[in-house]
């Protein structure tokens, strides 16, 4: 999405590559200073409901966005556009690699995420093709893939256990060093 909006301010409005890339660098420190935010927010309510709503945000707010993005004349569209999808995407960013580290035992976490990896790079490149088709917009395009990326990833959260709490022997050693602490 990123990319497009990028290329849409150099071809449609002809704007230099340093006022667009310190743009883009905007929103990077933007993504940068929210995360722990809403990182700390999925420690209080749960990894799972931060995603959720993450994913709804992404879901239905791209699509106008970027519409009226690639409709309008006016780069400001492009530039807010760039801002609100970032906030739609930071709750997802920010408590991701956590939640899926909670869904594979120590043992099986590297094929897990090996399997899973694999497993989401067919099902979400495997749909890229199919966005393109339906519309003759890069950006409406996108904005299709990311709603269809949402939707799957919603679907397969909602299977999804969310552990909380540490391993066992975390809580072995804490409790061990604590006794030696407390002598």
């Amino acid at each position: 999405v990123y990319v497009y909006l990028t290329s849409l301010l150099k071809q449609k409005f002809q704007l230099e590559t340093y006022p667009i890339l310190l743009q883009s660098t905007c929103v990077l420190l933007f993504s940068a200073i929210i995360i722990p935010f809403l990182a700390n927010l999925g420690d209080k309510f749960g990894a799972k409901k931060i995603m959720t709503i993450g994913f709804i945000a992404v879901a239905i707010v791209p699509y106008p966005l970027l519409y009226l993005a690639d409709t309008t004349n006016c780069y400001i569209w492009v530039l807010i556009a760039q801002y609100v999808i970032t906030l739609c995407k930071v709750p997802i960013a920010s408590v991701n690699d956590a939640f899926s580290v909670m869904q594979f035992s120590r043992a099986a976490r590297v094929t897990g995420f090996g399997f899973s990896w694999g497993a989401a790079a067919f099902l979400f490149r495997g749909i890229t093709p199919l966005c393109m088709k339906i519309s003759d917009s890069k950006l409406v395009a996108s904005a299709i893939y990311l709603a269809l990326c949402s939707l799957i990833s919603l679907v397969s959260i909602y299977f999804c256990k969310e552990v909380g709490g540490k391993s066992k022997q975390i809580e072995e050693w804490m409790k061990k060093n604590t006794i030696l602490l407390k002598i």
